[in-house]
């Protein structure tokens, strides 16, 4: 009997080998809470409204808006680069005893789309942040002119091994699952030497060729199927 099924890609973490669930790791788990609101925002109790700061033309479903759209993720970096949109850096006019320091204009989106600007304390009361996290920040976009981005870990091969990835994903698709009653013969070694018959240039190592496999599709090269004889009374 034959079965021919076309090889298609599992949905991600079905594959043959488990992938890491790193959402479950306690570490991670950490980093998640520490950025998570650590309290409703507060509403500024100062007077400002007019001139420079208008913090008193807030109203309620503003800060509501902008605090929910700020912790919609738990990500560091993406509320890194919401935080900057809303606030403009330079430097001081007046000369000052620390050079590193910047000057910081803070605003917030009303429900229309408005900005208004505030003061320090208000954006601060707002965000929960602190005024070191948001400094640096906005002085980082300053010296380099680019958004931040995550430094710390990672995948360090990130797009050096995707002419690999897509050549051995062609191959594997364009076979068709064929299993034989009695055959033992189908290998992740065996479907590597055609796979190098089809990519002789390829400098693919078999130990990446079945991680990619069982990573991203769920082939089972198990014993094939016996025929046995049942003796009955």
């Amino acid at each position: 009997m034959e079965l021919n099924v076309i090889v298609t890609t599992c949905p991600k973490g079905n594959g043959r080998k488990r992938s890491r669930q790193t959402e479950t790791w306690k570490r991670v788990k950490k980093q998640t809470l520490r950025h998570k609101p650590k309290d409703l925002p507060r509403f500024p109790n100062c007077n400002h409204d007019k001139n420079v700061f208008s913090c008193k033309l807030l109203r309620i479903r503003d800060i509501q808006q902008f605090h929910s759209m700020l912790y919609s993720t738990t990500d560091k970096i993406k509320q890194d680069i919401f935080i900057l949109k809303f606030c403009e850096g330079a430097s001081p006019k007046r000369s000052s005893i620390n050079s590193q320091r910047i000057s910081i204009k803070y605003k917030i989106p009303t429900a229309e789309g408005d900005l208004i600007r505030v003061c320090k304390k208000a954006f601060l009361g707002i965000t929960h942040f602190s005024g070191d996290r948001i400094e640096r920040i906005v002085a980082n976009f300053i010296r380099s002119g680019q958004i931040p981005e995550e430094k710390r870990g990672g995948d360090r091969t990130l797009g050096k091994n995707d002419a690999a990835k897509h050549s051995i994903k062609q191959f594997i698709e364009s076979l068709t699952c064929a299993k034989s009653h009695y055959s033992r013969k189908p290998t992740y070694k065996k479907l590597f030497k055609l796979y190098l018959g089809q990519n002789p240039d390829s400098d693919v190592k078999l130990s990446y060729f079945r991680t990619y496999l069982k990573k991203n599709y769920n082939l089972s090269f198990g014993k094939p199927l016996t025929e046995r004889i049942v003796k009955t009374k």
